[in-house]
């Protein structure tokens, strides 16, 4: 998880609660949520220790998540 927060302060994200626009990165306990500039919706990025479990678009208004991505991403491994 402290590479995914220092790589997003590199591309000059701003770390706040919860997020409301592109530039912004939230997190709390095993989840991120990142609203990228080329995106019209947040991603919240769910992990179970250090593998991602799921990755899903949401809604910044209702906090729902709107579309689940489909890749398998079971296997892939966040860096200590």
């Amino acid at each position: 998880m402290d590479f995914i927060n220092e790589t997003l302060f590199e591309y000059n994200f701003k770390r706040v609660d919860f997020v409301t626009e592109p530039g912004e990165f939230s997190v709390r306990g095993g989840i991120i949520d990142v609203f990228s500039f080329s995106n019209d919706n947040p991603y919240r990025i769910e992990f179970f220790g250090n593998e991602i479990d799921s990755i899903r678009s949401f809604d910044v208004e209702t906090q729902l998540s709107i579309e689940k991505l489909k890749k398998d991403f079971n296997h892939s491994k966040c860096r200590k």
